[in-house]
């Protein structure tokens, strides 16, 4: 069985993996390393014994006593090749900013927080064996936000607003820090992880505008990319949606207006 991860949440509750993938990882436990790698470079995630990306976290974590660099590079390898895939779908060709350029820079903090784990054990890659799929949203949103803040000079984030336009800055202002370069990490970590667990519980359509919303995508405006154009529906459509998400985020996440 795979050893308990360190972190805890703001709680004082230990992060723990799905049971899933602690199954998986006892089965991997039992094939050599040319056996793992073919199972990890399967592409469809409904194939027979198809590794999951927080056991590749995970395995790549437990090189660090190998006396070579072999298992590391190899495991390495198949993981950045996995989120380069990844990153094509998810952060998009747009005239706001170098999609190859961004998708580039996470995959180096990716690779940074790798490198400084296996050099210096820590607890900063423990939600990557949870839920990699959010815990690398949150890094590629930290990396579009920054992005934005360079490219206008601040870190502005656009405001969500109600039905009526009136601003909602609670939560908006919160989501700002949570992404901006300084301040507590554990705390913005923290929030983060929150905000993005709420999000995945949002209905379908509200879930859609607000991740919109987090990659820098404007509500409306002359802008081809605004998220009424890229959810093909009004400015009042996506206000709507918007305000019905915040409403729900404001209550799980505790927001006051």
């Amino acid at each position: 069985m795979a050893p308990p991860l360190n972190r805890r949440t703001k709680k004082g509750e230990s992060y723990v993996r799905p049971p899933s993938i602690e199954a998986a990882l006892d089965r991997l436990a039992a094939l050599d390393l040319d056996g793992i790698v073919r199972e990890a470079r399967a592409e469809d995630p409904k194939a027979p014994g198809y590794v999951e990306s927080e056991c590749l976290v995970h395995l790549l974590r437990s090189t660090r006593h190998d006396n070579t660099d072999t298992r590391f590079q190899r495991l390495f390898e198949v993981l950045i090749e996995r989120v380069e895939r990844s990153l094509k779908g998810s952060i998009r060709t747009s005239r706001r900013y170098d999609a190859e350029e961004l998708r580039t820079e996470v995959v180096n903090r990716l690779v940074d927080l790798l490198v400084e784990d296996r050099q210096s054990p820590g607890i900063k890659l423990d939600f990557f064996e949870v839920r990699f799929a959010r815990a690398m949203t949150a890094l590629r949103i930290g990396v579009l936000r920054r992005s934005e803040s360079r490219a206008e000079g601040t870190d502005h984030i656009e405001d969500m607003g109600d039905g009526e336009g009136d601003a909602v800055p609670a939560l908006t202002n919160r989501i700002s820090q949570a992404f901006a370069a300084d301040g507590s990490e554990q705390e913005k970590e923290h929030f983060r992880n929150e905000l993005l667990r709420a999000i995945d519980r949002l209905p379908p359509l509200q879930r859609e505008a607000v991740a919109l919303f987090l990659e820098g995508h404007r509500i409306e405006g002359g802008d081809t990319e605004t998220i009424a154009k890229l959810c093909g529906v009004s400015d009042r459509a996506v206000r709507y949606r918007l305000r019905n998400a915040y409403e729900t985020l404001r209550r799980e996440l505790g927001e006051r207006r």
